[in-house]
């Protein structure tokens, strides 16, 4: 679990770059980071997003379609953060990729307590169908559901589901 501090650095270092007001669609190949985004962030139909620093986004995040996310070279061997307030849907062959080093991931976390809050509308923090890639998930304060044939390498949350053909592949 990550502290309260952790999530505060990690949203002071999305904050450095100019902020993106509004909702974000990722329609062709792009590099962002590091940077806030003030609504929610989606990527879909086979595109890539770059990250280059860490993104904060205060929406929700919905990667399908074949959209991937990795991380730039330029983070070698260390991992790469996406925080988002809201939910989390990752689904539709979706992938995810670290720099190239040997033990660099993204991280997924979410700030969000769903599915108990009432604003959720039954959805989870996060729920990953239908994808894989070397990502971490973390939805402390919520519940993850992995399904449908979804590989990933680490996941944190208060409530973990899997079925389906999920599968954690643990890398300490």
């Amino acid at each position: 679990p990550l502290s309260d501090g952790n999530i505060q650095d990690f949203k002071n270092e999305a904050s450095v770059g100019e902020p993106i007001i509004g909702d974000l669609t990722i329609n062709s190949d792009t590099t962002l980071g590091p940077q806030k985004i003030d609504g929610d962030l989606s990527i879909t139909g086979g595109n890539t997003l770059t990250v280059s620093g860490t993104i904060w986004v205060t929406g929700d995040i919905k990667l399908t379609g074949g959209g991937v996310i990795r991380l730039a070279e330029s983070y070698g061997d260390n991992d790469g953060t996406i925080i988002t307030d809201g939910i989390v849907e990752l689904s539709g062959d979706s992938e995810f990729y670290g720099s190239g080093g040997e033990h660099s991931y993204p991280f997924v976390i979410t700030t969000s307590s769903c599915p108990t809050d009432i604003s959720c509308g039954g959805k989870d923090a996060i729920s990953f169908g239908g994808g894989s890639g070397t990502v971490g998930l973390v939805a402390q304060n919520g519940t993850v559901n992995i399904s449908g044939g979804s590989a990933l390498k680490a996941v944190t949350g208060k409530t973990i589901v899997m079925g389906g053909g999920a599968e954690l592949l643990y890398d300490s």
